[in-house]
């Protein structure tokens, strides 16, 4: 008896595991029939997002998922306006020397001196030196040395106090500004006083910029974009086409410093497109050494000042670059 019921019990129990061995597979089933619905709905949801004008096409979703280009932006609508890209240099001389001092940074400065004299402490002689010693008279020869080329020092009479005359340390530093415009160049060169706005040696303590007139028009070195050329390249390009190769140039980037868009009175035809205006983008240089050699497509060139600038070119052109220049 004890034989059979153990027969019994192993039956039973490999049933138990067999029934539940169906239940899993059962439940894996339906779990993989749902991630086939899923996948099913997301090919179909994807077929839907087709172009524009398959749209309307009844969707297959036994077939695979449609190819990658199928789902391509749709192209430009047909009346966006098109600009012709052109490229423009910025071409500086930077400041040779600095600008001249306004009557209070003069005011300042003066001040300044006399103040840092007032409060040095003199040099203590009896310290350093035996009174009436060689070293002495050797240390005070050299200082009395020093002073020569400045006049002595006289104390102001009370006449002089009264109406604000210079004194003492004051004179002393008249002295010296007048002696430093003795020696010092003159800011005004042979091209200032000519106004030779072709020279590059005027107006040391401003910045310059390289412009040409063409048909009576003033405007920085420009030209249309090549097909396959970057920005960059194209300014260079048209800045020895138009002004020589005999200057030592160096673009401060690659980068444009601006833009400005200009619309036709009407539309350009072109190799491809109706061009509806011009925008152009200003890219900034820098001048080394060397001069302009113009081109005969343009009428004369000029190293202006911003403030020259202004008054040459059209307002429309100058609200466009004026924030540009410095």
């Amino acid at each position: 008896m004890s034989v059979a019921r153990h027969i019994r019990s192993v039956v039973k129990a490999e049933s138990l595991k067999s029934l539940r061995t169906l239940a899993l597979g059962a439940t894996a089933g339906a779990q993989a029939r749902a991630v086939f619905t899923a996948s099913k709905s997301t090919r179909a949801a994807f077929a839907s997002r087709r172009h524009y004008s398959t749209a309307t096409e009844e969707v297959d979703t036994s077939s695979e998922l449609p190819a990658i280009n199928e789902y391509d932006a749709p192209p430009k609508a047909a009346n966006v306006p098109h600009y012709e890209a052109h490229a423009a240099v910025i071409l500086t001389r930077g400041p040779i020397i600095t600008k001249e001092l306004t009557p209070f940074e003069k005011e300042y400065f003066q001040y300044q001196r006399r103040l840092a004299d007032e409060i040095s402490s003199p040099f203590p002689v009896d310290f350093y030196f035996k009174k009436g010693s060689l070293a002495e008279k050797r240390w005070l020869a050299a200082a009395e040395a020093r002073k020569k080329g400045v006049a002595a020092v006289q104390a102001p009479t009370q006449e002089e106090i009264e109406r604000g005359a210079p004194t003492g340390s004051e004179r002393v530093f008249e002295e010296e500004a007048g002696l430093g415009e003795k020696l010092a160049q003159p800011r005004q060169t042979d091209a200032d006083k000519k106004n030779d706005i072709t020279a590059l040696d005027r107006k040391l303590d401003q910045n310059l910029y390289l412009l040409v007139k063409e048909k009576d028009v003033w405007r920085f070195p420009y030209g249309p974009v090549g097909a396959v050329e970057a920005l960059h390249e194209t300014a260079a390009r048209r800045l020895d086409e138009t002004c020589g190769v005999d200057m030592n140039t160096w673009f401060v980037s690659r980068h444009p410093v601006g833009a400005m868009k200009f619309k036709f009175r009407s539309p350009v035809a072109g190799p491809k497109f109706s061009y509806v205006g011009r925008r152009t983008f200003f890219l900034r240089g820098r001048i080394f050494a060397g001069q302009v050699k113009l081109s005969n497509e343009y009428q004369e060139f000029a190293w202006l000042t911003k403030d020259e600038i202004k008054e040459r070119v059209s307002q429309t052109y100058w609200d466009g670059v004026g924030a540009m220049l410095i």
